[in-house]
């Protein structure tokens, strides 16, 4: 892979329920390692906040959407719904709704 300059990075800092400063640090962690596409691995949590990483990251940018490949472990429904959830410190759950960086 690195003969052909692919590189890779791990980020596992989700906690529960998408917290809203993880996402944010993961915002900033992609940002820095200037990455094209997102892996996520595990349940509901990683994968909405991947989507949702991807959604800020689209917001503050504009442009494209990173290519986002979702490998769930569990059966969650964030495998293939367009929206995230994510928590804030209250504990209320909150999404957004529609497109979060998955094509149809």
């Amino acid at each position: 892979m690195q003969e052909k300059q692919i590189y890779g990075a791990t980020f596992s800092e989700i906690g529960q329920h998408s917290p809203i400063a993880d996402i944010k640090k993961g915002v900033q962690v992609l940002k820095d390692l200037d990455a094209d596409t997102i892996v996520s691995v595990g349940g509901g949590s990683p994968i909405d906040a991947s989507k949702l990483i991807l959604h800020f990251l689209k917001e503050e940018r504009g442009g494209p959407i990173l290519t986002h490949v979702a490998i769930p472990t569990t059966l969650s429904a964030a495998e293939y719904t367009v929206s995230g959830v994510m928590s804030y410190p209250s504990q209320v759950l909150n999404g957004v709704p529609g497109w979060c960086g998955l094509q149809g």
